[in-house]
């Protein structure tokens, strides 16, 4: 079992991630655990361009999909502020008008967020699998 798997796994304090959640979720199982967080790093990059592609063609409903979707895989990583930009992406890709100004920043933060929260991730695995 991981202990104090939270924000401070294997010792180690994180800025991106806290995985109190996920121990939670999975009563501290870091198989479970490890595969959660290696399905995170091989959605996310892939996501990642399907909104990156949606925005560039103004399609709303591929966005609100994708961005649909990685609410649970943020969620997983505990980190509040992608959960707040994937739903907020997810809000505004379904009115009628979206701001696509403002969903380009959404989104790019989200990228930025995502792709500082891999190393961490990585840290993890590798500290449970190696």
């Amino acid at each position: 079992m991981i202990h104090e798997i939270g924000n401070a796994s294997a010792g180690q304090n994180f800025e991106y991630i806290d995985l109190s959640y996920l121990e939670r979720m999975t009563s501290g199982n870091e198989k479970f655990i490890v595969d959660m967080l290696q399905i995170f790093l091989d959605m996310f990059p892939q996501a990642m361009r399907a909104m990156k592609l949606s925005l560039d063609n103004k399609n709303a409903k591929d966005l609100y999909q994708v961005a649909h979707k990685m609410k649970s895989s943020f969620r997983i990583l505990g980190n509040n502020e992608l959960i707040e930009l994937a739903t907020l992406v997810d809000k505004e890709s379904v009115v009628e008008t979206p701001d696509w100004d403002r969903l380009n920043k959404d989104v790019n933060r989200m990228i930025s967020l995502g792709e500082l929260a891999i190393p961490e991730v990585k840290n993890v695995i590798a500290k449970f699998t190696g």
